[in-house]
Parts: structure tokens; C-alpha cells; sequence
């Protein structure tokens, strides 16, 4: 097991007296402590809560080919703790959609599957699909590109007879299966609240 520093000081140490190498005991503690990296986002949303909260929306398809790369698939899995962390930070609930543009829904449910927990998924329709019109085709169609993160604030509040969503203040917006992992390589920073580029 390797889940926290005192079970690294076990592993190496048991490894040690068995007489094994010095630089494999480094190894193993390197790999170790790798381990605690791996956190992975557990869905954690509440249905009551209102006021603003930090959404981001992961869009693939199981047709496009630089999805199915390994190094985005860890690199989202990743940005999704890095944005939950920002948002905790400035204690904003957060939220993660993931959508599939491919034609089948069913291809496009095996996609999300391989793609980690989501909050909300949508599903189908290629680029008909509504979450992909009303955050891509909706506000530039220079964006319709896979695979893409986009990242956006908005206001809950009660309403008539439900809630009521303001409009989508975009903090981040990054495409293409290299820029994405280099993004969330360099903390996943939202440009509009830190006025960074990336």
C-alpha cells in the first residue's frame, strides 16, 4: 500500500532489511509518494444551494480521435480536483458537465465512462447536442473543436417556480488533446480570475 507517508516509511523500510538496493528503495518511495497524486474527483453536488458557483464542461466524442489520448484523459481527470480546489478557495461550490458529441448516445455514454465522474452529462446529437450549441456555437463559432474545456461562473437564485441561472461568465476556454494537458499541467489557472495566459 502506498496511501500516506507513514505506509511509504513501511514499504521501504521492510524492503530495506530484505537486503534490496538503495536505488530501489528510492524508487519505491518516489512511486509512493505518487500515489497520494492520484486524487480523483468525487461528485459532490447540492441540488438546494444557490448563489454563485464555478462550472466547467468537458465536450469529446468517442469518434475523435485525439480523445482517446492517455495523457488528456489523466490531464481532465487532474483539472477537475485543480478546479474544485480554486473554488473551495474562494468558497464556490463546483460542478463538472460532461458532454459527447457523437451521433450515438451510446457511444457517446462508453465515451464519458472512460472519462471519470461528471455531475451532470449530456449526450448525442453531434454538434446539435445542446450544451455544445449553447456554450460553443452560442458564443463564437470559432470554438467548435474537440476536444475542449470551458469553465464558467454564473448566479443561482430562487425564482419563478424554480431557479433562475444567470448568464455564463466564462473564466476559461482551452482546446486540443497537447494545450488542454499543458493548462491543467500548470495548475488548470482560470484566466478570468487571475488575468493569466497560458
Amino acid at each position: 500500500m502506498c496511501d500516506g507517508s507513514s505506509a511509504r516509511a513501511v514499504c521501504v523500510s521492510s524492503v530495506a532489511r530484505r537486503g534490496v538496493s538503495a536505488a530501489v528503495v528510492i524508487w519505491l518511495a518516489v512511486a509512493a509518494s505518487g500515489c497520494q497524486q492520484d486524487r480523483r474527483y468525487e461528485p459532490n453536488y447540492d441540488s438546494t444551494r444557490t448563489g454563485r458557483e464555478v462550472v466547467a464542461v468537458y465536450i469529446g466524442a468517442r469518434s475523435c480521435g485525439p480523445c482517446q489520448e492517455k495523457p488528456l484523459k489523466q490531464a481532465v481527470e487532474r483539472m477537475k480536483v485543480l478546479l474544485a480546489e480554486q473554488a473551495e478557495s474562494r468558497g464556490l461550490p463546483f460542478s463538472i458537465i460532461g458532454v459527447a458529441t457523437d451521433e450515438s448516445v451510446k457511444d457517446g455514454l462508453a465515451f464519458l465512462a472512460e472519462c471519470g465522474e461528471f455531475d451532470e452529462i449530456s449526450v448525442g446529437r453531434a454538434w446539435h447536442n445542446s450544451l455544445f450549441a449553447q456554450h460553443v456555437w452560442g458564443v463564437d463559432g470559432r470554438y467548435g473543436v474537440l476536444p475542449q474545456v470551458i469553465v464558467f461562473e454564473h448566479d443561482v437564485s430562487e425564482g419563478a417556480p424554480g431557479l433562475k441561472l444567470g448568464a455564463a461568465r466564462y473564466l476559461a476556454r482551452h482546446s486540443g488533446a497537447k494545450a488542454i494537458p499543458a493548462w491543467v499541467e500548470k495548475g488548470a489557472q482560470l484566466e478570468g480570475w487571475y488575468g493569466a495566459r497560458n
